[in-house]
């Protein structure tokens, strides 16, 4: 994907999740998000087990290999509304925040992964699914505007 689009893309989405009311009705798609979850109910780890002999390098390459189809998964009208993030500095975890379906989260992950990070995205590491235990902030981010707590 171009990083001009992409660029475009991420940059549509950080405004879509700053700052609503209780409702937000997106006027180009139609999408309503209905603020009913808090942030820590919406939140998923996918933590990356990396082959030692795949570089910093090579992780780099894969991690923005992921990126761009995590930017597809996004157009692609298939997953609810959700903002996604990696530390290029700590490439041990993918950090996602959906804004609607959240019981289903971890379901919603592994579809990401099996449908468009196993296909398309060579060497993905070994990974495992964690959506308890930790706490908005923990990486350095918090999100706001589609929870009930922010």
């Amino acid at each position: 994907m171009c990083a001009i689009v992409k660029t475009l893309l991420l940059s549509a989405l950080f405004l879509v999740l700053s700052g609503f009311n209780d409702t937000y009705i997106s006027p180009d798609s139609g999408f309503e998000v209905e603020k009913k979850y808090t942030l820590s109910e919406c939140m998923v780890r996918l933590v990356m087990t990396w082959d030692q002999t795949i570089g910093a390098g090579g992780r780099y390459r894969i991690l923005r290999e992921a990126d761009a189809q995590v930017s597809w998964a996004i157009v692609s009208g298939d997953f609810p509304l959700f903002s996604s993030h990696y530390s290029p500095r700590d490439a041990k975890y993918y950090v996602f925040y959906y804004a609607d379906r959240c019981e289903q989260r971890r379901e919603l992950v592994q579809e990401l992964v099996d449908n468009y990070f196993l296909p398309n995205v060579p060497e993905f590491p070994e990974y495992k699914i964690e959506h308890e235990g930790f706490q908005p902030g923990f990486d350095g981010v918090m999100p706001s505007g589609l929870w009930i707590d922010g």
